[in-house]
């Protein structure tokens, strides 16, 4: 059910029409630009930008029912871009660059050490659900989404 839950939210984010749309695409924008700032290869640069976009969606699509709809925060913004070049395994130095980061956008690095974590800790999450999801639905015959 969570699932299917998400996969809703990931057709609104793709419907130019809804606030799901609007907030991703404005998202999007400020992701580009911080990763472009990095201190990486521009080939490391478009991968880094497009694992971003993933992560930001997963967010928006994680969000639960209770939560209000809202922009990202900056500092949300630029942790997502670190974690998206941690993934990508572009070296953004120690500490996954979140000191140097938090340096140039002046962002507390605790806070942006916190955030770093927790959705590294939500993508767990939703990679978890989705082999879940994926098990049940090869068990009950299903074709795995």
């Amino acid at each position: 059910r969570e699932v299917q839950r998400m996969e809703s939210v990931r057709g609104l984010i793709g419907d130019s029409y809804t606030p799901e749309h609007a907030i991703a695409q404005r998202a999007y924008g400020r992701l580009r630009g911080v990763a472009a700032e990095l201190e990486v290869p521009g080939e490391a640069v478009a991968g880094i930008t497009d694992m971003a976009r993933q992560v930001a969606d997963i967010l928006l699509m994680m969000r639960t029912d209770d939560e209000p709809l809202s922009e990202f925060q900056d500092y949300t913004l630029v942790a997502i871009v670190a974690v998206a070049a941690h993934l990508m395994k572009a070296g953004l130095g120690e500490d996954y660059g979140l000191r140097r980061l938090s340096e140039r956008y002046g962002h507390d690095p605790a806070a942006l050490d916190q955030v770093f974590w927790h959705i590294l800790t939500r993508l767990s999450y939703y990679r978890e659900l989705h082999v879940r999801s994926q098990q049940l639905a090869e068990e009950a015959g299903g074709v795995p989404s």
